[in-house]
């Protein structure tokens, strides 16, 4: 395996170069999203409210549901729908004859 295994960009195929692009943002995405409800449930989740103190509600849900649960479920939902619709492009898998790229199922 002396060779190098990877491919210059230069003869990169561009449905490889979009794939790794759209996996990029999709893990940017994740993990963004995997700090801030770990980070924030773990900060919100445990707080009490002091004593004869009511707890915060939003919507009839307790505060901490709405910032860690239901807010970056929204967000999460709307980029989703933004990330398939707009980002991601649709690309023709035939060859430059008509003729089904190589590896292909027949």
């Amino acid at each position: 395996m002396s060779e190098d295994w990877r491919v210059p960009s230069e003869e990169e195929d561009p449905l490889l170069r979009s794939s790794r692009r759209e996996m990029k943002v999709a893990l940017v995405f994740w993990l963004v999203f995997a700090l801030w409800v770990i980070g924030s449930g773990k900060w919100l989740a445990y707080q009490k409210p002091a004593e004869g103190e009511a707890m915060n509600l939003i919507m009839g849900m307790p505060s901490w549901v709405f910032w860690v649960v239901m807010l970056p479920w929204a967000v999460a939902s709307l980029f989703t729908f933004w990330f398939a619709l707009r980002f991601m492009k649709d690309h023709d898998l035939l060859g430059e004859e008509g003729d089904k790229i190589e590896g292909g199922e027949e």
